[in-house]
């Protein structure tokens, strides 16, 4: 009955009614959608009211990268071997012996191979047309900029620093068309995830996202051309409200990953609640009302 309930809900329920089922599953109050005060309560009403079609091409992670390749960058794309429409036309004799294969529409079901002879092919293609088959960000969060997305299977290169060095993610967060901070990530691939957060002066503001740093200082070594990754994420978060631009650093070479416009699913906890609602008062829903 519960599944039932929950299909049902993801399925015929109005947007409007389930953001507020869900937020009060989730938080334990009451939202605000006419007059949103927190950053969570506007990050629900930028999912509900501000719908752009580049969003929608944005956050497809292989139509993105035309973007990227037109009003970035060539140098920034991450390199597509292939796509796939099916798990069925992957050739898996032909597959390098390091590759990732990951749905455009997806984040989190991506196959990452460092060594084909180790790989359970089984696993994959059970994992693989499971996500194909799901738009989790759709219909279970409700994001809609994932709604019309067509399911593909890209086929990359495995990115990796030579030398053996960590490979560090890089989220940089925008609202109110600035950006406010960016996080830098280890472990994420391995789900073994520890973090640290960083304003755009390189400062640690750990402090107020959680009581205790995951990443000693000593321990942050960020690239020599972070200034350029900065630069980047100031330029693309001018366009909204809210952005995250996540970007890879290999071996000096920067990449582009993924645009998200609605930050864990609109529920974004933060230690701090003044810094939470500093952040919030930078988005201007009213201007925003009036477009």
């Amino acid at each position: 009955m519960y599944r039932i309930f929950w299909f049902c809900l993801y399925h015929f329920v109005p947007d409007f009614i389930y953001y507020h089922i869900k937020y009060r599953k989730k938080t334990g109050k009451k939202l605000h959608l006419r007059h949103p005060k927190t950053l969570n309560e506007k990050m629900h009403w930028l999912k509900m009211y501000y719908r752009k079609p580049i969003m929608t091409l944005l956050a497809d992670k292989y139509k993105a990268k035309d973007y990227i390749r037109e009003n970035i960058g060539e140098q920034y794309v991450v390199p597509t071997l292939t796509v796939y429409k099916k798990v069925k036309e992957i050739d898996w004799d032909s597959l390098p012996n390091q590759f990732v294969l990951k749905c455009n529409h997806d984040s989190s079901g991506n196959v990452i191979c460092r060594d084909k002879s180790k790989l359970s092919v089984k696993d994959a293609i059970f994992k693989l047309n499971w996500r194909l088959k799901q738009n989790y960000y759709y219909w279970v969060d409700k994001q809609w900029a994932y709604k019309d997305i067509p399911p593909r299977i890209i086929l990359e290169p495995l990115l990796q620093n030579s030398d053996g060095s960590p490979f560090v993610d890089y989220k940089f967060f925008c609202y109110g068309g600035k950006l406010r901070y960016f996080m830098y990530s280890l472990g994420e691939a391995e789900h073994q995830v520890r973090n640290v957060k960083l304003d755009p002066q390189k400062n640690i503001i750990d402090q107020y996202f959680r009581k205790n740093i995951q990443i000693p200082p000593e321990d942050i070594k960020l690239p020599d051309n972070i200034d350029e990754m900065i630069a980047i994420a100031e330029e693309q978060g001018k366009k909204f409200p809210c952005l995250r631009l996540d970007m890879f650093n290999v071996d000096g070479h920067i990449y582009i990953g993924e645009f998200t416009f609605y930050p864990n699913g609109g529920f974004i906890n933060i230690y701090s609640e003044e810094y939470s609602q500093k952040l919030a008062d930078m988005i201007d829903i009213n201007s925003l009302k009036k477009k």
